[in-house]
């Protein structure tokens, strides 16, 4: 006999070959596919919010057209009559900015709402990832519960 044993060795490294197995069927492929998933939903909540940034620079591109018409209207008033087209032209640009104004905080109303509600689902994904990987570490799906739901609190 010599330094080496080769039946130890070979009953080790066919338990080395089962152990990795059972980690990659059971732990590291299904990991990898929830990590994916995870990303995709990223990505479209980023596109989403990339969305809602287009139609907040819309609205602004509206409220600069209607600022810009209600200055044509009030030129065209100011030629028919001066007096007139002085009252015209303040009138149409109060209310022209009344409406920017309304079109834009409607418009940062939204998004503080949709950033709110990104911000919950995101806590109660974090949460449900948090106890999915305790119960698959501890085995049961208690197992620090409390815990996890606290600290996604503080989130």
């Amino acid at each position: 006999m010599g330094l080496i044993d080769f039946g130890s060795l070979a009953v080790q490294a066919v338990n080395l070959a089962i152990v990795a197995y059972v980690l990659r069927k059971f732990l590291f492929l299904p990991y990898l596919a929830h990590l994916d998933e995870e990303t995709k939903k990223r990505e479209e909540l980023a596109q989403a919010h990339a969305e809602a940034q287009n139609a907040v620079e819309a609205a602004k591109n509206e409220a600069h057209r209607i600022i810009e018409t209600a200055k044509q209207e009030g030129k065209s008033i100011r030629a028919e009559s001066k007096s007139l087209a002085k009252q015209e032209a303040s009138l149409i640009t109060f209310e022209a900015n009344k409406e920017a104004d309304a079109i834009r905080a409607k418009a940062e109303t939204d998004i503080g709402a949709e950033r709110r509600a990104m911000e919950v689902e995101m806590k109660a994904k974090i949460v449900d990832v948090a106890l999915k990987i305790n119960e698959k570490i501890f085995g049961k799906s208690e197992a620090n519960a409390r815990f996890v739901e606290s600290a996604a609190k503080d989130l």
